[in-house]
Order: C-alpha cells, then sequence, then structure tokens
C-alpha cells in the first residue's frame, strides 16, 4: 500500500490569537496577511460581545507567546 503526500510550505505562518489574560478563546492560521484580515474580521463578527481585556494578536506562527508586543494607538490604556 502507497501513501501518497505533500508538505505545503508557507501554509499557516501567521497565528491569530483571541485571548483575555491567560484564556486563549480562539486560534486560527492564515497562510498570508490577507488571509489573516479576514480571519480577523470574522473572529470578531464571530462575538457577541468583548469583555475588559479581550485581545487579539497576529504573529508568526512560530513566535513564542512571550514575544514582545507593541502596542498600537490607545494599546497601554
Amino acid at each position: 500500500m502507497t501513501m501518497l503526500g505533500h508538505i505545503r510550505i508557507g501554509v499557516g505562518d501567521l497565528r491569530l490569537t483571541l485571548s483575555n489574560a491567560d484564556e486563549v478563546i480562539d486560534v486560527q492560521v492564515a497562510a498570508t496577511p490577507q488571509q489573516a484580515n479576514r480571519i480577523a474580521i470574522m473572529m470578531i463578527a464571530s462575538r457577541d460581545a468583548f469583555d475588559a481585556g479581550d485581545t487579539l494578536t497576529c504573529r508568526r506562527a512560530d513566535e513564542g507567546r512571550s514575544a514582545t508586543l507593541v502596542p498600537g494607538p490607545g494599546g497601554g490604556r
């Protein structure tokens, strides 16, 4: 029995994580920045409400959770 397979390089290069403190609410992967944008919009749209402290991050899939984040406008509030 022969099983054919292939490796897809570059798929899932970006990881989007919706979390609150140490609780991970949702994790998705995206191959491109454009796909990450669409996924982020869908993740936000799927929520009924947001709680204080909810955070949506997009990082390279090979980065650890402890990677340095640079706050955007209004970050640090």
